[in-house]
């Protein structure tokens, strides 16, 4: 849960310099919870507001508008036509071995995430899939290998499925977003037996009823300040202690996100952002988030020059070979695969 600030903070780990920005949207298009699409969205929100220097200019819903936003609406579209409706009572389980997999939801979205950089499942179906059966190879031991293809290609079925429900929430609509949070539950346990429903969701489960019940608490006007603190403990009191830690670190990284965007939007330049930065969250975390904006600045400029050059193939003014032999050089293995993507938000973008 909180899949959008968990993408900014892994990637921020691993010194990404892959696109942050359109990692993480994709990620949270991917994987996210109510909990991660009620928080993209209010970011988002907070964005469009600070570039159009206007308060009420951000209309972002609190369904599952991170789950359809522009990426997922390219990636998928339309049911699968392998869900039969079937109960996840009814499903063969993954083996034992495969659900123990640490961070098994982590893996499941960058095995994917990393596959749907090389096209659409909607455009290329069976070389997506086959794409996805060989890095499941590559990543399980050989006497997994074959039920991993099987368990990833029925979350993709699973993911088909949820864009064709198109569910969705009216901003601040609790009951509505309740309805959400039980069909979507309700879809998942059709596609996945218990223990792998356990293994994948249990502790987003765990964050969205949170999420909901501490929305409910807050806006019931009819507790006094008092009965507002103590039912607000009484819901956080049933997080996992690693659920409360992951949460704080994760609300910190929002801020974090959202400090960016409206320095972003107002263009301020490094030695400002660098001092608010470490007002706010110290001087190491200043540091690590001006390299991610050095990061990011340097991946945007490779993306434009790509852009020029194709736009040179496009005219004839440049070979195939030669844009080949630029991309080589321009981009390295981890980061080739996520191109075409990278472009394709980059182009939404600006």
């Amino acid at each position: 849960m909180f899949d959008h600030e968990h993408a900014v903070a892994r990637e921020s780990a691993r010194g990404a310099r892959a696109g942050v920005r359109w990692r993480t949207a994709l990620i949270v298009s991917l994987i996210g919870g109510l909990t991660a699409v009620i928080w993209f969205s209010l970011a988002s929100e907070q964005t469009k507001s600070s570039q159009t220097n206007s308060a009420t200019s951000g209309s972002g819903n609190l369904g599952l508008t991170a789950e359809k936003n522009k990426t997922q609406q390219r990636l998928y579209s339309g049911a699968s036509s392998s869900w039969n409706g079937a109960t996840g009572s009814n499903i063969v389980s993954a083996p034992k071995a495969l659900l123990q997999t640490p961070a098994l939801h982590r893996v499941v979205e960058d095995l994917i995430g990393d596959v749907l950089g090389n096209g659409s499942v909607r455009n290329d179906p069976h070389g997506f899939r086959a794409r996805l059966a060989a890095r499941a190879k590559a990543h399980f031991p050989p006497e997994l290998a074959d039920s991993a293809i099987a368990f990833l290609n029925r979350y993709v079925n699973y993911l088909e499925s949820l864009d064709a429900l198109n569910l969705s929430s009216a901003k601040n609509d609790l009951a509505s977003l309740r309805s959400l949070y039980e069909a979507r539950s309700a879809l998942r346990k059709s596609f996945f037996a218990p223990e792998e429903y356990e293994a994948l969701f249990a502790r987003d489960d765990r964050l969205d009823r949170y999420t909901i019940a501490r929305m409910e608490i807050e806006a019931n006007t009819k507790l006094d300040a008092r009965e507002r603190e103590q039912a607000l403990a009484a819901a956080a009191s049933e997080l996992t202690p690693d659920g409360r830690a992951e949460r704080a670190s994760w609300q910190l990284h929002l801020t974090a996100l959202n400090q960016t965007a409206l320095f972003d939007a107002k263009q301020t330049g490094d030695e400002e952002r660098f001092a608010a930065r470490k007002a706010e969250h110290g001087e190491a975390a200043a540091q690590r988030l001006a390299e991610l904006d050095r990061s990011e600045r340097e991946w945007q400029s490779r993306l434009a020059q790509y852009e020029q050059a194709e736009r040179a193939t496009r005219d004839g003014t440049m070979t195939d070979t030669q844009l080949t032999a630029l991309q080589d050089r321009m981009f390295n293995a981890q980061e080739q695969p996520r191109l075409e993507a990278a472009l394709a938000l980059r182009r939404k973008r600006y």
